[in-house]
């Protein structure tokens, strides 16, 4: 699998395709950079559980466990791009400054991890019941 991760800001079109993971396109962006990009929302965490990773480190393997259980149980939002990443390189685009703690880095990770040893994830529920009525907020 050929995956990429990319800062938005450094980002630099040309023939490789390039997706936008985890937040709505910046405005102001160049024409040429909007129109090269694709913005899939399908594939980015709930805006609820990145403003309850909100950058912190202790938060990001809880965080990840979350995302991919939903992605787990969601195959047909991301298994088209695992086909595509296994024939030809892709980059994925963050609009972080670093992808440390990004939505792309995680999405990176469970795609890899699902071509490598393909894992079974609870349900996204029993988090939330796992965590109170509340949720994790």
């Amino acid at each position: 699998m050929h995956i990429t991760l990319q800062s938005l800001q450094s980002y630099r079109p040309d023939a490789t395709p390039a997706f936008l993971i985890g937040s709505e396109p910046a405005a102001g962006l160049p024409p040429d950079i909007t129109r090269r990009l694709r913005h899939v929302p399908a594939l980015s965490p709930a805006p609820g559980l990145s403003d309850w990773l909100h950058w912190r480190e202790e938060r990001w393997s809880q965080f990840c466990e979350i995302y991919w259980a939903v992605l787990h149980n969601n195959p047909q939002r991301w298994e088209w791009l695992a086909r595509m990443a296994s024939r030809q390189h892709i980059v994925l685009l963050h609009a972080e400054a670093d992808a440390t703690l990004s939505a792309a880095r995680a999405l990176q990770l469970f795609l890899l991890q699902q071509e490598a040893q393909p894992l079974a994830y609870a349900s996204p529920v029993c988090f939330a019941a796992q965590f109170g009525s509340g949720g994790l907020m």
